[in-house]
């Protein structure tokens, strides 16, 4: 048997056995508790891979309809303070309110790490550590390889796309962009994932 759906039990959710889907009372009662989760499986092979484990589980039982983008937890990585806030106030917009900021790649490399984050939204161009070489790191890194990532390009940047697609970025969004083309952004990675 496997040993999620039992832990899944453990923190009070019920399983189907004819499906083996969890089954929530509220809509997202299983995404809310994964933290609770991830921490119990940690010490197999640390947080991160936990939170994969779990986000796997809920892929392959066909939950993600009840999971949702907007209750998964945002970095939004960007050197200028105003994309970042228009992007966070976008998401917002979108119900996806559990979203940090980090100003260069630099900075969110370790706050990465740290783990629990769901979704990375960098731009390609930044000061210091580029778009492109922070995903480099994230592909490298056992722990955050999973993430899914769109990267913000500028209008006609064709080189980068090419780069940042052989990087492993998931998906390319251009500047200037509306929440509406965001949110067909992060709906065509996330039903990627699903594959």
């Amino acid at each position: 048997r496997h040993a999620l759906p039992e832990c899944l039990f453990f923190f009070g959710l019920s399983c189907d056995p004819g499906q083996g889907m969890p089954c929530c009372s509220r809509q997202s009662d299983a995404y809310h508790r994964k933290e609770a989760i991830a921490k119990s499986l940690a010490p197999v092979g640390g947080v991160n891979a936990a939170h994969q484990l779990l986000r796997e589980y809920y892929l392959l039982a066909g939950t993600n309809a009840r999971v949702g983008i907007n209750n998964m937890k945002f970095l939004v990585v960007d050197d200028f303070s105003t994309v970042r806030r228009i992007v966070k106030n976008m998401l917002a917009s979108l119900g996806c309110h559990n979203v940090q900021q980090a100003d260069d790649g630099r900075t969110a490399l370790p706050m990465l790490k740290k783990g629990n984050f769901d979704f990375v939204i960098v731009d390609g161009n930044m000061a210091g550590m580029q778009g492109i070489d922070l995903v480099k790191h994230i592909r490298a890194d056992e722990e955050l390889k999973h993430l899914p990532i769109l990267m913000i390009t500028d209008v006609g940047k064709r080189e980068q796309i090419i780069k940042g697609r052989q990087a492993g970025v998931n998906g390319f969004i251009e500047k200037p962009f509306t929440a509406a083309v965001l949110k067909e952004k992060l709906g065509k990675i996330y039903e990627s994932l699903k594959r």
